[in-house]
């Protein structure tokens, strides 16, 4: 697995948890290399993840069923792991045991700010309702990391560049740096199943092929999780731009569990089909993402 680490990350995220989408990582770096973007995304083996924490040489993965991991199964711990969502890689190789149930990842951290908001139809200061924006901040040995294609090497290192002078998604009109520096590493990893690093849409011959090797293997099971995932889009017709919702569609939540079959990355993306015809360009979805592959405990 080849992967990108972020250090001294300072970025908005969406959300109340400490990943970043890869929905905004695919879109950030085509839109910091513009020139290259439509060979990019009608190249199927182009494939980046979420971001992910990192701590140190601690590198934290997702799983959306880590009881799948315990070597040794009780009820205690059955409880103590319901709530984890992310896993540090040794307990992958190793097997999940109580030792890493406490393990997070350290001097990464979720800080939650309150606003105030006030309608745009009646701008009355009386009908002002809370809402809240979330940033990623870390310290400069810990961040973020994703995987990517390793073809693509040269490509992400030029848009990293890029971004981290100019920033991207909702940082982009401000001066905030997103992270101070970036390293890239290799993760060995190796086994017969894998967890998705991106939100992941299947084919229908990996699909086909999955329903196949669950009727033999009990292990592959209801270990996944399926998410709705919208977003927005900016959109020009040549004269005017303006903010679009793009469509919903549904994916494989990051560190869903599946058979491998022998493939580094998996997934398609295209053109939103609702979108055809009204603008001069299409507006495609991307659901191919990397993976990192394991052994059963």
């Amino acid at each position: 697995m080849h992967i990108v680490k972020l250090y001294k990350v300072d970025i908005g995220v969406n959300e109340d948890y400490p990943i970043v989408s890869s929905q905004s990582i695919f879109a950030a770096l085509l839109n910091a290399m513009p020139n290259l973007a439509e060979k990019l995304i009608l190249d199927d083996r182009f494939a980046v993840s979420s971001m992910f924490p990192f701590s140190g040489n601690k590198i934290y993965l997702p799983i959306v069923n880590a009881k799948i991991l315990m070597k040794d199964k009780n009820d205690e711990l059955n409880k103590k792991i319901k709530s984890k969502k992310l896993l540090v890689v040794d307990a992958f190789k190793e097997g999940l045991n109580e030792k890493y149930l406490d393990d997070k990842p350290e001097d990464v951290f979720l800080i939650k700010n309150a606003h105030n908001s006030v309608p745009r139809t009646t701008k009355m200061a009386g009908e002002t309702k809370l809402f809240f924006s979330y940033r990623i901040k870390s310290t400069k040995k810990s961040g973020l990391w994703f995987s990517y294609s390793p073809q693509f090497k040269s490509i992400i290192e030029k848009a990293l560049l890029e971004m981290k002078y100019f920033g991207f998604g909702r940082d982009k009109t401000t001066s905030s740096q997103p992270f101070e520096d970036f390293e890239f590493h290799e993760i060995e990893d190796d086994g017969d199943f894998f967890i998705n690093l991106a939100l992941y849409s299947p084919t229908k011959d990996e699909l086909k092929q999955f329903l196949e090797k669950s009727k033999e293997d009990e292990f592959f099971g209801p270990n996944y999780v399926l998410v709705q995932y919208a977003g927005w889009t900016e959109v020009s017709d040549g004269h005017f731009t303006v903010n679009m919702e793009k469509p919903a569609k549904y994916y494989f939540k990051e560190g869903s569990i599946f058979p491998s079959l022998g493939k580094t990355s998996y997934g398609r993306r295209g053109p939103y089909a609702e979108l055809e015809g009204n603008f001069k360009h299409k507006i495609y979805w991307n659901g191919i993402t990397p993976i990192y592959k394991f052994k059963r405990g």
